[in-house]
């Protein structure tokens, strides 16, 4: 029944909604047990906007309390300056929710509070050591391990793609990622923005890589897709491939920064600042281009076929609409119901993979022994049928937040996910209903018609014509491949405290 409120009765249950609110947000007011201020590395009196206050470092959080507790996470303060003339330190800090930063701006008792908190928030928040604390040697202008990250001087490179997803890249990278960087003061920027497809490409395979010390881009996985082609395909592809990867989402899907935990432009802008990197796999898809020849395309996020793939490339001419493109696409494809017939085999994991041997050209060395179309060995598991879905990824999610294809991906194993499900009389347009709908956390593998595994390669040999196939959210010839996974080939940068499972693993 719909209730109509006059405009007095709208404003009381406004005002009684707020009262409700205020007292529920204050009954879960932190304590200080919680906050573990009895064990704070640092404990100052110190002054905001001429009012006395005490901050607290502690194992996670800066707290400043005054009559309540304000606690600011570490894993989002992203620049802490000291000032040189007074007893002044000013903290910088990302404000999640609103994709905004604030300042909180401290006046201490002395110069030496300033500096033992400058020095030691910077250590805890995993930031470059302070200005006082950098060498002058030619060593400190490079990347370095250790608990603080890439050591200043950083020198990054982002290629921003102008028209992918809703062409809004060039804005996310100037007013959300941008600032964080700039704010730092730690890192000489160079920003270049492509014209054409392949651009991105074509610019880090010709990159005098010594220039920079981090590369990245900011749009979709198909520029990310185009950034590891360039790096990988150099002569000095081994050299390359240790460039940290900064992933800025600006695209419309987005599947890799999201599962590393950039989930928005401003926590990929913190991940630079914390230079928190790890290794991650990529794999290697080979097939025969149109005059035969054998050719290498290197993936990070997924190769697709079936149903998976229809929606996102069918969906393409839609991308005015951003991400809800992809569910319109699922019911449009789920009402025709095309059967996709297809001969797949893959190698399970196994304790004991093949030896990779090198195969004469840039890229690193392989495990396979026959042709994309050939039969594979004995000890591949080999079947064929007519599919519904069918996917190889490495990473969790394939589309920010909207298709969660491998729950239990880990970036880091040296291994790919296949997810296959078939055509039978158990599987008709109900239960693909079910399973789209079930896409969104990965609640489709726990399906018995869904079978996932683990493998170091896999090959697909699709036997129909009306078919697509998506490599990295991009369309790739319908012919037969053969993947294999390269084990921590590359590095990229991630949020601190995200592990190889990525972004919401649990």
């Amino acid at each position: 029944m719909l209730v109509r409120l006059t405009g007095a009765e709208c404003i009381v249950v406004g005002i009684v909604t707020s009262i409700l609110f205020s007292s529920r947000r204050k009954r879960h007011m932190p304590s200080a047990a919680q906050l573990k201020l009895d064990r704070a590395a640092l404990q100052t009196q110190a002054k905001i906007k001429d009012t006395a206050v005490t901050i607290y470092l502690t194992d996670d959080n800066v707290v400043v309390k005054q009559n309540n507790y304000s606690v600011f996470p570490l894993a989002d303060i992203f620049a802490v300056e000291a000032e040189a003339t007074s007893p002044t330190l000013t903290i910088h800090v990302a404000m999640r929710k609103k994709q905004t930063v604030a300042k909180i701006i401290a006046t201490f008792g002395s110069q030496e509070d300033v500096t033992t908190w400058e020095t030691q928030l910077c250590a805890a928040a995993h930031l470059p050591p302070p200005p006082s604390f950098e060498s002058n040697s030619e060593e400190s202008n490079k990347p370095t391990e250790g608990p603080r990250g890439l050591l200043p001087k950083i020198r990054v490179m982002i290629i921003v793609n102008p028209f992918g997803g809703k062409k809004k890249a060039p804005i996310l990278w100037s007013q959300h990622c941008l600032p964080i960087l700039n704010t730092s003061r730690q890192f000489e920027i160079t920003m270049n923005e492509t014209t054409h497809a392949g651009h991105a490409q074509e610019m880090v395979h010709s990159m005098d890589i010594s220039q920079f010390d981090v590369i990245g881009t900011c749009s979709g996985d198909g520029l990310v897709h185009e950034m590891l082609n360039g790096l990988l395909t150099r002569p000095d592809w081994d050299n390359a491939r240790k460039l940290p990867l900064a992933l800025i989402p600006g695209g419309s899907g987005n599947g890799v920064a999201y599962s590393l935990g950039n989930i928005n432009a401003q926590q990929a802008g913190i991940a630079i600042t914390k230079g928190n990197t790890s290794d991650i796999d990529i794999f290697s898809v080979w097939y025969n281009n149109k005059k035969g020849e054998l050719c290498r395309k290197f993936s990070i996020l997924s190769l697709t076929f079936a149903f998976i793939a229809d929606v996102d490339l069918r969906s393409e001419g839609k991308r005015w609409m951003g991400p809800s493109r992809y569910l319109l696409q699922a019911v449009l494809q789920v009402m025709k119901y095309p059967k996709y017939k297809a001969k797949l085999s893959y190698l399970p994991k196994t304790e004991s993979p093949p030896e990779p041997v090198d195969v004469g050209v840039p890229g690193p060395p392989s495990i396979l022994k026959h042709a994309p179309n050939d039969q594979p060995p004995e000890d591949w598991t080999t079947l064929e049928d007519f599919l519904f879905y069918w996917a190889v990824t490495n990473v969790q999610w394939i589309d920010a937040g909207d298709t969660k294809a491998s729950p239990q991906a880990d970036f880091n194993d040296g291994l790919m996910d296949l997810g296959f499900a078939k055509h039978n009389k158990d599987t008709g347009r109900l239960w693909a209903t079910k399973q789209m709908l079930k896409l969104e956390n990965g609640g489709h593998t726990a399906d018995q018609q869904f079978q996932y595994h683990q493998v170091h390669a896999a090959q697909l040999i699709p036997l129909c014509d009306d078919a697509v196939m998506s490599l990295d959210g991009e369309f790739f010839p319908v012919t037969p491949v053969t993947m294999e996974a390269h084990h921590g080939l590359c590095r990229v940068l991630l949020p601190p405290g995200i592990t190889t499972k990525g972004w919401r693993s649990d």
